[in-house]
């Protein structure tokens, strides 16, 4: 049986190096490298977003050309219509989920699983996507899949927040919400010679190497000063000596990188900064190291790929015990988690939050926002002394990081898109009728006092003289670009000839079944009364 994957995203993006973005890319890369579908099909919202992927396809999976179908967003209504599909994926759960189910019901040939995966779960515009999941109408072929379970509580606790402000009744819930975490590369499980690697790099041979890898951004990331206090005050502790490599996206605008050189002089660190660098780097650095720092502070942040990267490469791991770091490292076993602490509650945040940027609210939670201190500068200290330590932590981080896979993970995708499909297979053996969502308002509807009249099915059209010259072919239709998608130009002589003789809407609409769907008739009759091609008769 013919099976199709469809989605809305291009899941390669071009920009800044994100969590997000490398997540993304990487899904996509290990699903079409497996090619569990007969066709992939993309709905994309621009051209340059089809440039790149396409780019991206050409240069990665040729041998699918054939496979992978790329299509402008507009053509989504048709091909709901008239193709079967398997299920779609989305990117994220924000854009477009409640969307693509609401259409999926409305037109859509069969009812498929609808899925989107969680990324930054903190950005205050967010409510108001969390605020329209809560639907009474759901079918249970759709799921929000949670990379953490820390981020499924937060969805949670968002639902919980707006159903009792708003005091929704029982029925109004949230979709189901999966656990799928994300996963990393294999270039990342490939060893390589340490000590090669810092000849390469012009490490030194004797120093125990920390290492930080992510974006180098205090507003959106994690504060690195105080990890330099501390490594400040291990360096009083120890005859060892320390090099901290911070690497990673930086923000040429920002003089966080001056601050961090200034400082780390202040507390007798070697700090070196290899800002914006390649994966292949990034590999490399990290296999160099000896010990990966990561005191993450921050509310976007879900998941944490950068730990995973660093077990891969048999990597000590000290992480702040906070958002989805608490599920990927086994603490004092494959790693080490630093407790962290905030406020439990701040009132004036909660209302003021919405006068200030997206990272002005990050950093001011960031602020506040603080791990235990001594606990780091004595865990610190154990890993520095102790080589042995490190070897042996590493080594079971390595072993326990193999199931974070990419191909792992796909594999539960496809397991939990099967299941979904069983659910989708019986409701569309009743295909029962299915409720539009409420946020998909009827323009014409909300405002039918703008025109002087609206117009129902009982409404008399005739063709008019310049639509009988049409006719003969003595005239021919003008049409915009776009709106040229949305009529059915081949049956506009079918709609004129129709009103030759004054006829109601509703015969147009009863005499047209099979030929041209009730939706693009409606469109392109309505475009051929704009142009007075067709006249309405005034009773």
């Amino acid at each position: 049986m013919k099976t199709i994957w469809g989605t809305l995203d291009p899941f390669i993006e071009k920009g800044e190096i994100l969590g997000r973005t490398v997540a993304n890319a990487n899904f996509l890369t290990t699903l079409l490298s497996k090619n569990p579908f007969s066709e992939y099909h993309f709905f994309l919202a621009s051209n340059p977003l089809k440039t790149t992927l396409k780019q991206f396809i050409q240069e990665n999976f040729p041998h699918l050309t054939d496979k992978i179908k790329i299509f402008p967003m507009f053509k989504l209504y048709q091909q709901l219509a008239t193709t079967r599909y398997y299920c779609f994926h989305l990117s994220d759960c924000i854009n477009y989920f409640v969307e693509l189910t609401s259409l999926r019901n409305f037109i859509a040939k069969n009812i498929f699983p609808i899925t989107g995966v969680t990324h930054s779960l903190s950005y205050k515009q967010f409510v108001y996507a969390y605020f329209s999941h809560l639907w009474s109408d759901w079918t249970q072929t759709e799921t929000i899949i949670a990379t953490s379970r820390v981020g499924k509580k937060v969805l949670k606790n968002f639902y919980h927040h707006l159903k009792s402000q708003y005091h929704l009744p029982s029925e109004f819930t949230p979709p189901q919400i999966s656990h799928i975490p994300l996963g990393i590369s294999d270039d990342y499980y490939q060893t390589q010679d340490k000590s090669y690697l810092r000849k390469k790099y012009n490490l030194s041979l004797k120093d125990v190497i920390c290492i930080y890898v992510g974006r180098i951004a205090y507003d959106s990331k994690m504060d690195l000063i105080p990890v330099l206090r501390a490594l400040g005050e291990v360096k009083k502790l120890t005859s060892q000596p320390i090099t901290f490599i911070i690497a990673g996206y930086l923000n040429k605008n920002q003089k966080i990188a001056s601050l961090l050189q200034n400082l780390a002089k202040n507390v007798n660190i070697n700090l070196l900064i290899f800002p914006n660098i390649d994966d292949s780097t990034k590999i490399d650095l990290m296999q160099a190291s000896d010990i990966f720092l990561s005191l993450v502070d921050n509310l976007q942040e879900t998941f944490g790929i950068s730990i995973l990267e660093a077990k891969a490469s048999k990597l000590a791991v000290i992480a702040s015990e906070f958002n989805g770091y608490k599920e990927l490292i086994d603490n004092n076993k494959d790693g080490f988690l630093i407790p962290t602490f905030f406020p439990a509650e701040n009132k004036f945040l909660a209302e003021f939050s919405n006068f200030l940027f997206l990272n002005q609210i990050h950093l001011l939670t960031a602020q506040q926002t603080f791990f235990d201190f001594d606990s780091l500068v004595k865990t610190l200290l154990k890993l520095i002394e102790h080589k042995q330590l490190r070897t042996k932590v590493g080594e079971l981080a390595f072993q326990n990081v193999q199931k974070f896979r990419w191909n792992n993970i796909i594999n539960k995708y496809l397991n939990l898109w099967e299941t979904l499909n069983y659910t989708a297979v019986n409701l569309n053996k009743k295909r029962p009728k299915l409720p539009q969502h409420p946020f998909n308002f009827d323009f014409f509807k909300i405002f039918y006092h703008y025109p002087t009249q609206t117009l129902d099915p009982k409404t008399k059209v005739k063709t008019s003289k310049i639509g009988e010259s049409i006719l003969q072919g003595k005239e021919f239709p003008v049409v915009y670009a776009f709106i040229e998608n949305f009529i059915d130009l081949d049956k506009t002589h079918y709609i004129l000839n129709h009103f030759l003789k004054t006829n109601t809407l509703e015969s147009l609409i009863s005499s047209s079944k099979g030929l041209i769907s009730r939706e693009k008739l409606i469109i392109t009759t309505f475009w051929l009364l704009k142009n007075g091609y067709l006249t309405v008769i005034k009773t």
